[in-house]
C-alpha cells in the first residue's frame, strides 16, 4: 500500500511537471518565472507526509519567488515573499525540529475557543482587508477571493508554525477559494493555466496532507495514553 502511494505521488509529480513545462512553453513564459513552481512540487510531495523539511525548502522556494517579483518589478511582493513567508517557513522548521517526531513534529490541537479565534480573525482580516484594498482596479469577486486567500494563507503559517494539526484543513479552505479565483484569472489571461496546473496538483497533496497528518496525531495520541 505504501510503494502504490509512493508510486501515485511521484508519478502525479512527475505528470504536473511535464504539463507545467508545457504550458510554459507554449504561452511563451520565461523559465525565472516558472522555477519555483518546480520547486514548489517537491515542497508540496514532502507535505504530504507531514515532513518538517518541507518548511525548510518552501520557505528557500519563498525567497527565489522574491527575486522574481523583484525581475517583475512586484517589490513589495518581493518583500512580503522574502520576509513573511519565507522566513516564517523557516522558523517553522526549527519548531517543529525542535519538537522533533521522526521527520514530523508532536502534534496538537486548537481548543474550542482557540478555533473561535482563527474565526474572529479570519472575519475581522477579511472584512478590513476589502476595506482597505476597495479603491484598486480588481472586480469585487476576484479581490473577495483573493483577500479570503490571502488572510487564510496567512493564518495557516501561524497554525503550522505552532504545530497544530488543523492547518492542512486551513489550507484545504484557502485551496477551494482558489479555484474560483482561478476561473476568473483564466478568463482575464489563459497564460495563467500553468498556475492553475499547479494549484490542481498541490490541492491533491493538501487533501493526502491532511489524511497524514490525522493519522499521525491519531497515533502521537495512542502513543501519550499508552504510556499514561
Amino acid at each position: 500500500m505504501k510503494a502504490w502511494r509512493l508510486n501515485f505521488r511521484m508519478w502525479m509529480l512527475l505528470i504536473t511537471g511535464a504539463l507545467i513545462a508545457a504550458t510554459g512553453i507554449y504561452f511563451g513564459q520565461e523559465f525565472l518565472h516558472i522555477l519555483p513552481l518546480f520547486i514548489s512540487l517537491f515542497v508540496m510531495l514532502l507535505q504530504t507526509q507531514a515532513n518538517r523539511y518541507a518548511f525548510l525548502l518552501g520557505g528557500l522556494n519563498s525567497m527565489l519567488y522574491s527575486v522574481v517579483y523583484i525581475a517583475m518589478q512586484l517589490y513589495a511582493n518581493a518583500v512580503y515573499s522574502f520576509l513573511f513567508s519565507g522566513c516564517l517557513q523557516i522558523i517553522t522548521f526549527f519548531n517543529w525540529k525542535k519538537h522533533a517526531y521522526g521527520k514530523s513534529t508532536v502534534l496538537r490541537r486548537l481548543t474550542n475557543p482557540q478555533r473561535w479565534m482563527v474565526a474572529g480573525i479570519f472575519l475581522v482580516g477579511w472584512v478590513g482587508l476589502n476595506l482597505a484594498l476597495s479603491g484598486t482596479d480588481a472586480s469585487l469577486a476576484k479581490r473577495l477571493l483573493d483577500n479570503a486567500s490571502s488572510v487564510l494563507g496567512t493564518i495557516t503559517t501561524f497554525v503550522s508554525m505552532l504545530s497544530f494539526m488543523e492547518y492542512p484543513a486551513l489550507q484545504l479552505i484557502s485551496a477551494i477559494i482558489g479555484f474560483p479565483m482561478y476561473f476568473i484569472l483564466l478568463m482575464e489571461d489563459p497564460a495563467q493555466t500553468t498556475f492553475f496546473i499547479y494549484h490542481i496538483y498541490s490541492t491533491i497533496c493538501v487533501c493526502l496532507s491532511l489524511r497524514t497528518v490525522r493519522a499521525l496525531y491519531s497515533y502521537q495520541q495512542e502513543e501519550r495514553n499508552h504510556i499514561d
